[in-house]
């Protein structure tokens, strides 16, 4: 059996022959090449002849000193399955004091025991974490977006937004999440997380709101500057990232057609009602996963749930192979699409439902202060134009708008609760342009002082743009009577 562990510096490091032949440059004087000793080091662990590749990564880190981080985390491993915890540790201490860290999940493999069972282990992880806080400051995100040569000007492609596996980057993501009909007929977009888990690797799951608001602004981010349908998005990832993409259609973080999901853990949110609702808007999925993953088994019942839900398009499990991608996932990455696309709604229902999320959205964006969200909602052009009850509020152009919401992000201001009743949506002929009325409840606190907008009379303009809906008009109004009835009772 192979063991493997996580090493970001090489994504997935298998400490056995496939993984440990798969290193770079030139070599040890025992061998050839750098590979050559990595090949021969993978044959001995996968032999159990620990005590061997202890000596041979002995010699190569005096060697290879460019390696040392790889050759003591290689060294850690083999000393820990010879059940020398106090040798492994010594051995990722000299990293460490060389100014080395490890990821928080290379060391969970049952390999580890006796590294995790000696006293010295506590402080080697705490160094580590204070090593990956500090460095996750200066962590930017990153957005790598592959449009099909040739496309032509005018046309809209569907939208496949990629997202990697836990502890890996985009670059250990692309050469895997492609194939025939994403490479000929899709924008795709691979987003890397913000959330840094060690040197080079990085994690959608440990901070699940973060992940949400970085997709939603990728999202906003796709369809302003690429040519993408709204319609036909699907999101999908391996692992954590396709964790991630089960708990964005659970909590309907952006408008989806569907998703693919490769052996993902359950996220948080994932519960039967979420998982009709995203039936009920249109979502379907396919969940991919192998034999010899670790959460089969769960990943049945997932399957299972949302087959019940009625959300499910397809659960394949690919034979012989264990948390990693199967070798045929092009294969199966296509096949899940063919099944995705056809179920989607029609254009009209989809619009509807962009409508109302943005109406709704550009109210509802202050309760977490999401400016983001509210700004990717409205018109940047002179034409915007906001009445208010009041006489001294209109907002005329969107640089008049910029400093209402600069308020808005006050501390002091903090919105309490909201409620739009009675939506109504009206679309042109053309389909272009949208109207809609509703009723708004709509109630913050300025230091603290509650005051409340009761039952307003609300009026909008929207324009579809480049794909995307956009408010340009809107006018709230109180009713006369219903305000003197309120301030003779002493109401707010």
């Amino acid at each position: 059996m192979r063991a493997f562990v996580r090493i970001s510096l090489f994504g997935w490091a298998l400490v056995g022959a496939a993984a440990l032949a798969a290193a770079e440059p030139p070599g040890a004087a025992r061998f050839a090449t750098y590979e050559a000793m990595r090949a021969e080091l993978g044959r001995l662990v996968a032999a159990e002849r620990f005590g061997e590749a202890e000596r041979l990564l002995t010699e190569g880190i005096e060697e290879h000193p460019e390696r040392l981080r790889a050759n003591t985390f290689n060294i850690a491993y083999v000393r820990s399955r010879l059940g020398d915890g106090e040798g492994a540790a010594a051995a990722l201490e000299r990293a460490l004091a060389a100014g080395e860290w490890y990821g928080k999940f290379d060391f969970l493999d049952d390999g580890w025991a006796a590294l995790r069972a000696s006293p010295r282990f506590a402080g080697i992880a705490r160094q580590c974490e204070a090593r990956r806080a500090e460095a996750e400051k200066a962590v930017q995100p990153r957005l790598d977006v592959v449009v099909p040569p040739g496309t032509p000007p005018g046309v809209r492609l569907p939208l496949f937004l990629a997202l990697h596996g836990g502890g890996e980057n985009v670059d250990a993501l692309r050469p895997h999440w492609t194939s025939p009909l994403l490479a000929a007929g899709f924008v795709v977009a691979y987003p890397q997380s913000t959330q840094l888990v060690a040197p080079n690797g990085f994690d959608w799951l440990q901070d699940l709101p973060r992940t949400l608001a970085e997709l939603r602004a990728v999202h906003a981010r796709l369809l302003r500057d690429y040519p993408v349908d709204p319609a036909r998005v699907v999101v999908g990832g391996f692992s954590s990232g396709g964790a991630a993409a089960l708990a964005a259609v659970a909590a309907d973080a952006f408008p989806v057609a569907g998703f693919v999901s490769l052996c993902p853990a359950r996220p948080d949110g994932f519960d039967a009602e979420r998982l009709r609702s995203a039936a009920a808007r249109g979502v379907r999925g396919v969940l991919l996963t192998t034999a010899r993953d670790r959460r089969v088994g769960e990943q049945r019942e997932m399957a299972a749930e949302m087959a019940r839900a009625g959300l499910l398009a397809g659960f394949s499990v690919s034979p012989d192979a264990g948390h990693w991608y199967p070798p045929d996932l092009a294969v199966r990455l296509d096949a899940a699409l063919r099944d995705i696309l056809p179920a989607l709604p029609e254009a009209a229902a989809v619009d509807r439902s962009e409508v109302e999320r943005a109406v709704r959205d550009s109210i509802g964006w202050a309760l977490a202060k999401d400016r983001l969200r509210l700004e990717s909602l409205i018109a940047h052009d002179d034409g915007l134009l906001i009445f208010h009850p009041d006489s001294q509020s209109t907002v005329r152009g969107w640089q008049a708008f910029v400093p209402l919401v600069d308020g808005f992000m006050d501390p002091r201001f903090r919105a309490t609760r909201s409620e739009v009743r009675e939506l109504a949506t009206t679309f042109s002929r053309a389909g272009d342009v949208a109207w809609f009325s509703a009723l708004l409840d709509d109630c913050a606190e300025w230091e603290g002082s509650e005051s409340c907008w009761r039952d307003a009379r609300w009026t909008g303009v929207l324009e579809k743009r480049e794909g995307r809906w956009v408010i340009v008009q809107m006018h709230f109004s109180l009713a006369a009577d219903a305000v003197r009835r309120e301030a003779l009772a002493g109401g707010s």
